[in-house]
Order: C-alpha cells, then structure tokens, then sequence
C-alpha cells in the first residue's frame, strides 16, 4: 500500500515529524520544559518523546521501528540536556539550533528506516490512514504554532528592548493573547479567510490605542504581533501544503 504521491517514504517522515511536535510543544508543560536539568524531568520528556513517536508511528509499527524510535528519543533527551547545562545557552538563537538538532535526528532516523531496515508495510486501511496522518499533522502544528511559536516571539523581542513588557498586566496575560492570536490566524488561514487577519490584528490594536502613541512602545508591539502572525501564516501554509500532499 502506498501514501499519495510521495509514497511511503513520505508517510513516514510526516508521522516522525509529527510526533516530534507532539512530543515537544503539545504534551510537553511549562515545568518540564524549563527543569530538564533535573533528572526527573528529562526521563519524564523522553518518556513523552518516545511515546509520542509510538502512537504516531502505529500504522507501521515494527520492532525494528521500535528501537529506532527509542534511539530518536534518547537522542532528542541529549540534545535537552546539553541546552539545559548550558547557561549562556538562551534566547532565539538557542530555540532555533535545538529544533535543527532535532530535526536532524530524525533526518537520520527516516534515513536508516528507509535505506537501512526498510519501511515497514502499511497495515491500515486507506481512508483510516488518511484521516490519522491528517489528523496527526493538524494537531502537531497547531501545537507548535501556540507554544513554539511563543518562543519565536520571545526570542525576537529579546533581541529589542525587554524593558516595555507589562508591568501592570495580568500574569502571563501576554503569552497567552499571542497563543490564542496565533492559532486563530492559523484556524482563518486554513478557512482562506486570509481579510479576516486584518479584523483580528485591528482588535488587538484597539486595546493597545493609547500606548501605541508612545513611539518605543508601538515599535516593540508592531514586531511581536508581526512576528506572531508571520509564524501563524508560515505554519498555515506547511499545513496547507502536507495536508494537500497526500
């Protein structure tokens, strides 16, 4: 049995990507991510890791794909503790080399899997088959579009002036208005309503109306929102495009 145009060799790399994302930005939590130092945290994301990469691998799950996907998640629980020993080791520049390494990783997991113990065959049904991986690749990057993309945004208004955060806001209230603008942005792109962006960036606009006047403020607002919405509009259309791959 094949998958779409791009055969199994396609499936396999989609399901590996996926359940990295899973793994990494749905079923991960805020103490995990931030005490990997700790032993128990590390063997608890690795656990997460591994299994994450098992439930998005059922439909070719052998044993050799077992052990390969264990080796996939102890490299990926290395990978954490290196970032986490080092200190100076923070900010976008940090985010982006650690999802490379993971990506990497499993680059050569798809790797050894397709030109080493081969892909196993495809046991499930067609139309079951497609609405798992679809499934999988709608939930993985709306996943990494909320707490992924919030590094990104970290990250970027890092490099600028961090001392225009609120100081008066609810805690935490930034964050979470750039999950829920991100993933609205995704849900409108993925609709076509692409005008609907411009309603929903105008809303947030309104609430900021008379900081915006001050000329540092509104700088550092126009790259975070900016920012969100372009990681919402690229992950839109990595979506589009893998959910029109198959």
């Amino acid at each position: 049995m094949t998958f779409a145009a791009g055969g199994p060799e396609a499936l396999l790399l989609i399901l590996l990507v996926a359940g990295h994302l899973l793994g990494d930005f749905a079923f991960q939590s805020e103490r995990m991510a931030h005490g990997k130092g700790e032993g128990r945290y590390l063997v608890g994301h690795i656990g997460l890791i591994l299994g994450a990469h098992l439930l998005l691998l059922a439909p070719l799950l052998t044993w050799g794909l077992v052990w390969v996907v264990v080796g996939v998640a102890v490299v990926h629980g290395l990978i954490d503790l290196m970032k986490a020993s080092g200190r100076s080791w923070t900010g976008l520049g940090a985010f982006l080399i650690d999802q490379a390494a993971h990506l990497f990783t499993l680059l050569v997991a798809w790797a050894i899997v397709t030109y080493g113990i081969g892909i196993p065959e495809v046991r499930w049904s067609e139309p079951v088959l497609g609405s798992f991986v679809s499934g999988a690749m709608i939930l993985g990057v709306f996943a990494f579009n909320a707490t992924g993309g919030a590094a990104l945004v970290r990250g970027v208004l890092a490099m600028r002036e961090s001392g225009l955060e609120d100081d008066e806001g609810l805690a935490g209230s930034g964050r979470l208005i750039g999950i829920l603008e991100r993933t609205l942005s995704l849900i409108l792109i993925l609709v076509g309503q692409w005008a609907a962006l411009a309603i929903l960036i105008g809303a947030k606009s309104i609430a900021r109306f008379d900081e915006l006047k001050d000329r540092r403020f509104s700088e550092y607002y126009l790259i975070g929102t900016l920012t969100s919405l372009l990681v919402a509009v690229l992950n839109g259309l990595v979506l589009i495009a893998a959910l029109s791959w198959r």
